[in-house]
């Protein structure tokens, strides 16, 4: 599972970048269908913007993107955002084979 990081306009330390890199990850552990992800921190004016975009199987791309005076805040917020998608799209899909599972159980009365 490939993830491609993208720093613009803004030097960041490894440490950071590893934290980003380590949501990623928790991403691809959590939602095993994750063909990539690829996260963008960027600085805009005074505020820091952080957005991950995540490709997954059969799915058109899913983003979360926050912004923040703090980097962390902001990469913390664009995780969020994405997770909740993700975790919605897994919610519905489930929800969906369920109810066709019980509509095709045989009738024994």
């Amino acid at each position: 599972m490939p993830i491609e990081m993208t720093v613009r306009h803004v030097s960041v330390n490894a440490g950071l970048q590893e934290q980003a890199k380590a949501k990623a990850d928790a991403l691809i552990e959590e939602f095993p269908k994750i063909e990539f992800v690829h996260v963008i921190l960027d600085q805009q004016h005074k505020a820091y913007e952080v957005e991950y975009i995540v490709q997954h199987k059969h799915v058109p791309q899913m983003s979360g993107k926050a912004s923040d005076e703090n980097l962390l805040a902001a990469a913390d917020g664009a995780y969020t955002k994405v997770w909740r998608q993700l975790r919605k799209h897994y919610d519905k899909v489930s929800d969906s084979h369920h109810e066709r599972s019980t509509i095709r159980e045989p009738n024994h009365g």
